[in-house]
């Protein structure tokens, strides 16, 4: 039965079996998918099933819906395919199509070009590739832009997450400052994109933040 894979940062991945129609996510409590956050609509997103085939439908949402890193159009159906990623707000998606003849599905590493990021096993490759030497700092900055790959995270955003915050003023103020910053964000790239290589996965959205893709030269700097 189609499945939807459901990550967010900082919880454990959940599952969702695509077994009507017409299966609802948004925050309203009655959805079929609950994804409870600020950044989603009542009714942000719907799978629909027709002659034989799934497709994702923006149905007018505020925040929009990203398809495999690109938004998609309001009302307009697009087809899905297994391992095709939707991105709603922090929450990541990816729908799974199974019949028995496929059932189980032996995973050969990740597509060459691509990057594959195991928060829990603490390993990062690219391609058949594994990337070694990344230390704790960088590498919590990637699992997070991994987490919301596809979405620009302001600095701010990150630095909260990789250092920290302390409440001044009734307000959370992150504990980084640029230099710490573009520190860490150096020596990600020199891991994952090494000098003489023409791999391209994290891009620097000027002045707002960063943007992490998962196949290689799949965006351009702002």
């Amino acid at each position: 039965m189609p499945e939807l894979f459901i990550e967010r940062p900082g919880q454990p991945r959940r599952s969702v079996a695509l077994d009507k129609d017409v299966v609802t996510l948004g925050k309203r409590h009655d959805c079929d998918v609950l994804l409870d956050s600020p950044f989603v609509s009542r009714t942000h997103a719907r799978v629909e099933l027709e002659n034989g085939g799934y497709a994702i439908v923006d149905p007018g949402s505020l925040n929009g819906v990203m398809l495999n890193g690109k938004r998609i159009e309001p009302n307009k159906r697009y087809e899905l395919a297994r391992s095709d990623q939707i991105v709603i707000a922090e929450f990541t998606l990816t729908f799974w199509e199974t019949d028995e003849l496929d059932a189980t599905v032996a995973w050969r590493g990740p597509a060459a070009g691509t990057l594959f990021v195991d928060e829990a096993a603490h390993k990062v490759w690219v391609g058949d590739t594994e990337i070694h030497g990344l230390q704790p700092i960088p590498f919590k900055l990637l699992s997070y832009l991994y987490a919301n790959k596809g979405r620009v995270c302001t600095k701010d955003e990150i630095g909260e997450h990789v250092w920290g915050a302390v409440e001044v003023g009734g307000k959370p103020v992150p504990q980084y400052d640029d230099t710490l910053l573009q520190q860490a964000v150096h020596r990600v790239r020199q891991k994952i994109e090494p000098p003489g290589s023409d791999q391209r996965f994290l891009h620097n959205v000027r002045p707002s933040g960063y943007r992490l893709e998962v196949t290689s030269d799949a965006g351009k700097e702002t």
